[in-house]
């Protein structure tokens, strides 16, 4: 529903809606007029309006926020109206109140439950100062500037220097020569049309910073970066940065062309990234953790919209919840000829769409892009050699990026397109081991590489208890033959240690005229996995199940025996080979902590066929008699 269509505009800072505010000589309070319409336009009538305190919690579709603050009838602010109030049947409502920050709540008769921020201001003539009043500072572009030093000043002259209290940004362009230091309790709140940007060449690493804060919060504000007046610097920028914060809220706000990260969370703890919208981010859209040093970041990132160059990675950061974000990148493929950084295009899709901090991938090598030149040539930050009409695939990296991180919920996001994965966790040798983290209830599609990664990799990796659950994967591996001869699978597990991982319930296909997406499922590991599936799985270019997972012929049968077709130990189809004179022959599979109980069924000539011994890896198969030429025999195992 589409709620909130006309919102109220405090004098003095925006121009203001004839009768949306009435001013009086001895008025005390402000007045807040809205509607409340559907989604087609039409007035809801009847809707329940609660109107809380700044800092109240949302109710539910029946029940308003808490706690409710005092409302009135008259500007003088003498008689008391009722809240929760309700809309007439032009879906209108209205009351008075003492100027300040209110959230205001609609519920109730089928409308989705929502909650915002609504800030009063000073009437002309009433005895409050129209910079500050109820420990709200305006910058007003008079007593404040609208630059850093007007919103610093606001900020440190807030009761208590610093203390609780909004500083709130009318609609306008702020320009800000130095990074903005929010405080502890201090809201940063933005109307509609308030932006925070830097001219060009002033090349600021950060625009608001929270060190040291704790429970600060950033809402509404549109934060540009102005990343082609600056210059890139992937790693040394972060607009907003949260490192060595606490309870820090990021809500509600567009972040976007920023020279390096958007937001950094760094040592900081249990922020709330939510509701946000990103966009040109070439170093991340949020970059949670901190390299080399383990962080218990504990944050929560929920609800954000990512596009274009803009995704989420996190190093050495545990405890996250990653939920319902929407991440929709770039990808595209294009032959080119390499010299060197220098990479010239030959055919396919230009570079027209490619922009620094996109990555190319040539013969599974990965290259980050620093320069584009034109919409046919590109300088990459390291050599890719000489190369001569290549197929390469070029776009955004990896969607949504875990190294070095545990215990990690990534839950109902939805993720499309990218040159590298969609959803991946790494951990490195050097680094902490990547425990029981769970990647439930996602969708993930049209990748240039695998859809779902488990990788480790060094001398003594460990990357287990991983739950992969109930997602929905599809058309993965578009980057085709440029990402390798591998790295094109539903879900992929590599390295030499991802044990007591379930992968149980997923739904992996590819519907595609030419299937890219290689198998459903590829263990490349060392061990096997405590649960696999069941998953529904097809389409797939090569095989359902890949690698450790796959059954394979060990020895006996007939001559170049083999397995014709399969989904994994449960259910798979022997081809007895040549010969007819074969009466047993051995399968592999992958391990089980006991055994393996298998069924077989000769699809050709009905020969009884039964297990007649196993191993935890392997089982035998006797016929009551020899075998034909090329008997198939239909095979369901179960470990035990």
């Amino acid at each position: 529903m589409k709620h909130w269509m006309r919102e109220f505009r405090a004098l003095g800072l925006t121009l203001l809606v004839v009768g949306a505010f009435v001013p009086q000589a001895r008025a005390q309070g402000a007045r807040k007029d809205d509607v409340v319409l559907n989604s087609a336009g039409q007035p809801l009538g009847g809707v329940n309006i609660a109107v809380c305190n700044a800092t109240a919690t949302i109710g539910t579709g029946t029940t308003p926020c808490s706690p409710l603050a005092s409302i009135y009838t008259d500007a003088t602010l003498t008689t008391t109206a009722p809240n929760p109030l309700t809309t007439d049947g032009l879906g209108n409502y209205g009351f008075w109140a003492p100027p300040g920050t209110y959230q205001v709540q609609i519920y109730g008769l089928g409308a989705a439950t929502t909650m915002k921020p609504v800030v009063l201001a000073c009437v002309l003539a009433s005895s409050c100062a129209f910079s500050q009043l109820n420990n709200i500072i305006f910058v007003d572009g008079v007593t404040y500037p609208k630059n850093s030093t007007g919103i610093t000043a606001a900020i440190n002259a807030l009761p208590g220097g610093p203390g609780t209290g909004v500083v709130y940004l009318p609609t306008g362009t702020y320009t800000l020569t130095a990074a903005v230091n929010n405080r502890t309790n201090t809201r940063i709140l933005c109307a509609d049309g308030a932006i925070l940007t830097q001219a060009n060449g002033a090349n600021l690493a950060n625009f608001i910073v929270h060190f040291g804060v704790d429970n600060g919060y950033v809402e509404n504000c549109t934060i540009d970066g102005n990343r082609s007046g600056n210059t890139d610097n992937f790693g040394g920028v972060s607009l907003i940065s949260l490192s060595g914060s606490t309870n820090v809220t990021l809500k509600g706000t567009r972040i976007r062309n920023s020279s390096g990260i958007c937001v950094y969370t760094g040592t900081g703890t249990t922020p709330t990234i939510t509701n946000n919208q990103f966009s040109n981010c070439p170093a991340g859209s949020v970059q949670g953790g901190f390299t080399g040093s383990t962080v218990a970041t504990n944050g929560t990132f929920t609800d954000n919209t990512m596009t274009g160059i803009a995704n989420l990675v996190f190093s050495f950061s545990d405890g996250n919840t990653v939920s319902r974000n929407k991440i929709t990148g770039y990808g595209q493929a294009s032959n080119v000829t390499t010299a060197g950084t220098a990479v010239t295009w030959v055919s396919g899709a230009t570079f027209t769409n490619i922009s620094p901090g996109m990555y190319i991938c040539i013969g599974g090598t990965e290259y980050l892009i620093s320069a584009v030149g034109s919409s046919t040539s590109l300088t990459l930050s390291s050599s890719a050699g000489t190369q001569t009409n290549q197929l390469a695939y070029l776009g955004t990296a990896d969607s949504l990026n875990f190294a070095n991180s545990s215990n990690n919920t990534i839950t109902g996001n939805v993720i499309s397109k990218a040159e590298g994965y969609g959803i991946v966790l790494f951990q490195n040798g050097s680094g902490e081991a990547v425990l029981h983290n769970t990647i439930t209830g996602n969708v993930v599609t049209l990748t240039g590489g695998d859809c779902v990664a488990l990788n480790s990799s060094g001398a003594s990796p460990l990357l287990a208890g991983t739950a992969v659950v109930g997602n929905a994967i599809s058309d993965c591996g578009q980057g085709g033959t440029a990402k390798g001869s591998n790295n094109r699978e539903g879900i992929e597990l590599n390295g030499t240690d991802t044990s007591f991982t379930s992968i149980v319930g997923n739904s992996i296909y590819d519907d595609q005229m030419s299937p890219t997406t290689l198998y459903g499922i590829i263990n490349q590991t060392s061990t096997p996995v405590q649960s696999l599936g069941p998953n529904s799985i097809s389409g797939m270019a090569t095989a359902s199940i890949g690698g450790l997972f796959a059954p394979s012929i060990s020895s006996g049968f007939g001559s170049s025996p083999s397995i014709a077709q399969q989904n994994g130990s449960a259910a798979f189809e022997v081809n007895v080979g040549t010969g007819g004179s074969a009466t047993s022959g051995v399968i592999g599979l992958p391990a089980a902590t006991n055994g393996w109980s298998c069924t077989a069924v000769d699809m050709n000539t009905n020969i009884v066929t039964r297990e007649t011994a196993f191993t935890t890896t392997t089982v035998t198969l006797t016929a009551a008699s020899a075998w034909t030429a090329s008997d198939k025999l239909l095979v369901n195992c179960g470990a035990f």
